[in-house]
């Protein structure tokens, strides 16, 4: 009587190279097949960055009126000149300047669009200096807030 004995295929070893080839394959299969998954995902990730460099600055709510909704908050130079330090530094953001130590924090505060938006009027025309106060309101219970 024969039995039917089947051997095991011996597997085949798989460089280095091969299996970073192979898994960059399917991150980027993937990545096509669900574009807004992977879209929150980079979000997500981005929120996580600017946190932590807000929190290296001072926290992450505006100084001037105390927001703290995170898409509203925006790093102000405080001596202006932002918009220029970006092209020099190849429009890398600055949230990953301040992570990696490449940029220093002193010069920079946490305002909200508004409060920065202010504040540049007010050094473009210092006539308006302490004309306008901007009041962040908290939601209302029960409302969702964005993030």
């Amino acid at each position: 009587m024969m039995y039917n004995v089947t051997m095991a295929r011996p597997k085949r070893i798989e460089t280095e190279e091969e299996r970073k080839a192979r898994q960059a394959f399917y991150v980027q299969r993937w990545r096509t097949e669900n574009p807004e998954k992977q879209k929150l995902a980079r979000q997500r990730a981005y929120n996580n960055r600017k946190i932590k460099a807000m929190v290296m600055v001072g926290g992450a709510v505006c100084v001037r009126c105390g927001c703290d909704e995170l898409h509203a908050l925006e790093f102000n130079h405080k001596n202006g000149g932002g918009a220029s330090e970006h092209r020099q530094n190849n429009n890398t953001p600055i949230v990953d300047r301040i992570l990696t130590m490449k940029r220093d924090v002193d010069d920079l505060e946490i305002l909200c669009r508004v409060c920065n938006s202010l504040d540049h009027l007010e050094r473009k025309l210092p006539e308006i200096k302490g004309r306008y106060e901007v009041r962040y309101m908290t939601p209302i219970a029960g409302e969702k807030r964005r993030e």
